[in-house]
C-alpha cells in the first residue's frame, strides 16, 4: 500500500504544480496506471541554433534557452552571427535586451526547423538586414516581416538553386504578390 501512496503523491504533484524546466527536455507527461504503475513520457528538446562566444558554441532551443556549451560544432544546427547579448548562461534564456531581435531569432529558428532547410549560418547585419547561408547560396531575408512566407518560398525553390553559387533576394517577398519574381544574382 505504501508504493501506491507514493505513486498517488507523484500524480497529485504533477497535476497541481507547474512542471519544472529541465534542460534537454521539452516536456513530459506522467500517468498513473492503477494499482502500482507510473508511466512517464519524455519529449526531448532539440537545439535549433548556436551562438559562438569565447571559443565555445552555446546551443539554444526553440524558446531561446541555452541548452549546452561545447567546442564541437553539431551538424545541421545553424550559427547565429552578429547578435549582441548581455549574458549567455546554460539553462537560461539568451540575455538579449532587444525583444524584437530575440523574437526574430526565435521566428527564424522555428521556420528553419519547419521547412527543414540546411541553413549553416544566419547573419544579423542589422535587424532589417538578415541573411541566411545555405552552402554556396546566400539568401537576403531583409526584416522579420512575412518571415513564414519567405521561408515557404525559399523551401519551394531550394532544389532549383542549391547547386548554384550566388545571392537570392527574398527581402520583399510577401503573400498576395502580383507577378511574384525574385532576383538571384549568380557569382563566379
Amino acid at each position: 500500500f505504501d508504493g501506491e501512496d507514493k505513486l498517488l503523491k507523484i500524480l497529485i504533484k504533477d497535476k497541481i504544480y507547474k512542471h519544472k524546466r529541465i534542460n534537454h527536455i521539452e516536456s513530459y507527461e506522467i500517468s498513473y496506471e492503477y494499482p502500482t504503475n507510473l508511466q512517464i513520457v519524455v519529449y526531448e528538446n532539440k537545439e535549433v541554433g548556436y551562438i559562438r562566444y569565447m571559443s565555445s558554441n552555446f546551443y539554444f532551443d526553440k524558446d531561446g534557452y541555452v541548452m549546452v556549451a561545447t567546442q564541437e560544432k553539431k551538424p545541421g544546427v545553424p550559427e547565429y552571427i552578429g547578435i549582441n547579448f548581455n549574458s549567455i548562461v546554460i539553462g537560461q534564456k539568451i540575455g538579449i535586451t532587444n525583444k524584437t531581435v530575440f523574437n526574430t531569432i526565435l521566428n527564424i529558428s522555428n521556420n528553419i526547423s519547419r521547412c527543414k532547410l540546411p541553413v549553416e549560418a544566419v547573419f544579423f547585419n542589422a535587424i532589417d538586414n538578415i541573411v541566411l547561408k545555405l552552402g554556396s547560396v546566400e539568401v537576403k531575408l531583409g526584416d522579420n516581416k512575412n518571415m513564414e512566407y519567405k521561408f515557404t518560398t525559399l523551401s519551394n525553390m531550394y532544389e532549383q538553386i542549391k547547386s548554384l553559387k550566388g545571392v537570392l533576394d527574398l527581402s520583399e517577398a510577401r503573400e498576395n504578390m502580383i507577378n511574384e519574381q525574385y532576383i538571384f544574382t549568380v557569382e563566379n
